[in-house]
């Protein structure tokens, strides 16, 4: 199978990639991530089907394939000194590095025209084994920014350029922040960076509003991520966990066309698993979405309670969007 860099991001995920078609998302890597993917799995695979969908974890993460290692193993390489030269394909032609990827749901598969945000939670932004100078370095983005103030700061967006006039934030100049690409407008982490808890809304209006869908069409989108939001911090109760550094991925489709062959019928949470035999009309029906991302530094803690700062982002940003 060969991979592709990442068509559509809202933030940096180095040495991300998508498979061809699109269907799949990879990813280098670490320990901790792939135990928290494969424990949430374990528990997918043990309950019956009879759960509330919203009601646990794993309805809010990307689906969780499995790993794998790409490269050409020392062995081959032995017998075969040409083996995989010649390949475009970076994960290919490299050494076996023994550097593993998780092999996920790559959740913008079906969307013609995404807008993508990535919306880090919480105000912890290291892990007890960070260095010192990392953690002074954390704290000082935490303190400084909406991480600190709000529990959660917008990473980076992917808007689609809808043409229209763009309106500065108090403290930012969009025509300088905004990086157009092929029909999109990016911001990076220093556009979220340089939000105050009093512009952060004007932001979360440019993802939600800054666009040529008609009103009616951008309420569904809202009042769909105000009812996931709520569903997440329900679901967020029932666990013990400490999430640092996860992040919430929001994305809605601009697509007029796909909005009409769905007949703006939105779904709130996707079930569906995507795989080899998946067919145009298997394609995920949804037309936006939200999905917990990124646990690198996540893990499960019995006895210890919620994790009270991703509750607190969570609640803050549900109680902001409820006003746009």
């Amino acid at each position: 199978m060969s991979f592709v860099p990442l068509e559509h991001k809202a933030a940096g995920h180095d040495g991300a990639m998508q498979s061809l078609d699109g269907s799949l998302f990879i990813k280098p890597a670490n320990a901790q991530e792939l135990q928290f993917y494969t424990t949430t799995q374990a528990e997918a695979q043990n309950l019956d089907d009879e759960i509330e969908l919203g009601s646990k974890l794993f309805h809010w993460m990307p689906v969780f394939y499995g790993t794998m290692s790409p490269g050409v193993s020392k062995e081959l390489r032995e017998k075969n000194p040409e083996a995989g030269k010649g390949y475009q394909d970076p994960l290919v032609s490299q050494p076996d590095s023994g550097q593993q990827y998780l092999v996920l749901e790559n959740v913008v598969y079906g969307f013609k025209k995404p807008s993508v945000i990535d919306i880090k939670l919480g105000n912890i932004l290291y892990d007890e084994n960070a260095s010192k100078d990392k953690i002074e370095r954390m704290k000082k983005v935490s303190n400084t920014t909406t991480s600190g103030s709000l529990h959660y700061r917008i990473c980076g967006m992917k808007i689609v350029d809808s043409g229209k006039s763009l309106t500065n934030i108090k403290g930012s100049d969009l025509k300088e922040t905004a990086r157009e690409d092929d029909g999109y407008l990016l911001f990076d982490k220093n556009f979220g960076k340089g939000l105050a808890a009093d512009t952060v809304k004007d932001a979360l209006l440019l993802f939600f509003r800054g666009n040529n869908l008609s009103p009616q069409r951008q309420a569904i989108v809202l009042e769909n991520t105000i009812r996931r939001l709520q569903l997440l911090y329900n679901c967020l109760l029932d666990y013990e966990i400490r999430m640092i550094s996860a992040s919430l991925l929001l994305v809605y489709e601009n697509d007029e066309g796909r909005w009409e062959e769905l007949d703006d019928q939105d779904i709130l949470v996707n079930e569906m698993e995507i795989d080899e035999d998946s067919s145009e009309e298997d394609l995920p029906r949804a037309l936006s979405l939200l999905r917990l991302i990124d646990f690198a530094h996540t893990k499960y803690t019995p006895g210890k309670g919620n994790d009270e700062s991703i509750l607190t982002g969570v609640k803050n940003l549900l109680e902001l969007i409820q006003t746009l």
